[in-house]
């Protein structure tokens, strides 16, 4: 199976693709954001032989809650993005678009998060207090840079962007998802 994911943001986007083990990543910039990922990840899927099954997307998709939690004033902006990259690549690409909440491919790697498993409670103030955003980032990188084999990596990731995209990839597998439904941006909760 061949998977991509896409820790989406503003600025720089995590991208990790897996096949047959092997994780490979890159961070992608650019002042057109969706037209970078859209044309990098759409190159991605048009090499894959036509013999062989096109990948599954997993891309981390945000809640009502992002609002509520957000640190840039631009979580709207953010969920416009994602929900533009999604609908191009599910739609002109025919791929299959899965979509992670935070706390939901976090809890996989006993990850702390902004918002509580059971999705209802937001524990923003109290948790930002006390570890942050940028902590949360880092025990990321951590986590991956101190299990780079068992994530199937053959180079260093260069990016917290990077991270998440391979811990998206591997909590996809982990859970053994077999339905797979693309997420809309009026949409709140997938996995």
């Amino acid at each position: 199976m061949r998977i991509i994911s896409l820790d989406i943001s503003k600025k720089s986007t995590g991208l990790a693709t897996y096949y047959n083990g092997v994780v490979h990543t890159e961070t992608l910039t650019g002042y057109d954001m969706a037209g970078v990922v859209i044309e990098r990840v759409g190159a991605y899927i048009d090499m894959v032989p036509a013999n062989e099954q096109k990948p599954v997307i997993v891309v981390e998709w945000y809640s009502e809650t992002l609002t509520h939690n957000d640190r840039t004033n631009t979580a709207e902006e953010l969920k416009c993005l994602a929900s533009t990259i999604i609908q191009e690549l599910h739609y002109k690409k025919g791929v299959p678009v899965v979509g992670f909440m935070p706390w939901s491919w976090r809890k996989v790697f006993n990850l702390p998060t902004l918002v509580k498993a059971d999705g209802q409670l937001v524990k923003y103030q109290m948790v930002a207090r006390t570890i942050g955003h940028d902590i949360l980032k880092r025990q990321s990188v951590d986590l991956v840079r101190n299990n780079q084999k068992q994530f199937g990596l053959i180079h260093d990731i260069t990016s917290d962007d990077e991270a998440e995209a391979v811990l998206l990839i591997h909590a996809f597998i982990s859970l053994g998802i077999r339905e797979v439904n693309t997420p809309r941006l009026e949409d709140s909760i997938h996995y």
